[in-house]
């Protein structure tokens, strides 16, 4: 019976429904406000940022020139071993973003130049996308691309030459020896880069004389600055 007595009342009130003309619905319903557009923030013109600007000088391909030291002061490697790295990036692609957003979305180059200032000076993510002109999400997941080992363990052999017979011992302690340091395979360096969050637990295990943790890097090279 309920369900009857339901079925009833809806009949009823679209009955009631229908009855009403066009200008009797416009008066019960609430009239329409303007529509409102959504605000989309201007995307921002990657090829005008310094960073670009920096890229299409023709000077810092010469390492000699101020230019070309000013980039290596920035981003600690000649302006031909970041070529390099851009070319391989690009061929075995890095980064591919599909979809919609793909014209929107920030140059390999400046990701690149990101990542190698955050590996030479030490920065912070929030610093580096205020220097790019880029979100900090972004420069932080395409690090961690960039840093991935089975894409650098490609490079490794390109770049890091250790000794591995006799005749490479031999050639690399002559130059030492010319130079009246007979016996010398090759020259070390330590750089400390600070590591904010490291754990309470293992503060005093990273602290050195300075009394803040900091990660140590240690690099080999012979006497033609060859990496060992």
């Amino acid at each position: 019976m309920d369900t009857r007595a339901a079925l009833r009342r809806k009949r009823m009130l679209l009955a009631m429904y229908l009855e009403f003309s066009d200008s009797e619905t416009d008066e019960i319903l609430p009239p329409k406000g303007p529509k409102v557009l959504r605000c989309v923030p201007p995307r921002n013109q990657y090829h005008n940022e310094e960073w670009s600007r920096m890229l299409k000088k023709r000077e810092c391909a010469d390492p000699d020139s101020p230019a070309g030291k000013d980039f290596r002061r920035k981003f600690r490697v000649p302006m031909f071993l970041f070529d390099t790295i851009l070319q391989i990036a690009t061929v075995q692609g890095w980064c591919k973003v599909k979809g919609p957003h793909r014209k929107f979305q920030v140059p390999l180059p400046l990701k690149i130049l990101g990542a190698l200032r955050i590996l030479g000076r030490g920065m912070l993510f929030c610093d580096v996308a205020d220097l790019g002109k880029f979100g900090r999400t972004t420069i932080g997941r395409f690090f961690h691309v960039f840093c991935e080992k089975p894409r650098m363990a490609g490079m490794y052999h390109t770049y890091i030459y250790p000794p591995e017979t006799p005749e490479d011992i031999a050639r690399v302690t002559y130059l030492y020896k010319m130079v009246g340091l007979p016996g010398c395979i090759g020259s070390a360096d330590v750089v400390h880069i600070g590591w904010d969050r490291c754990p309470a637990g293992l503060r005093s295990l990273f602290a050195g004389k300075k009394k803040t943790p900091t990660v140590a890097y240690e690099v080999t090279v012979d006497h033609r600055r060859r990496t060992r």
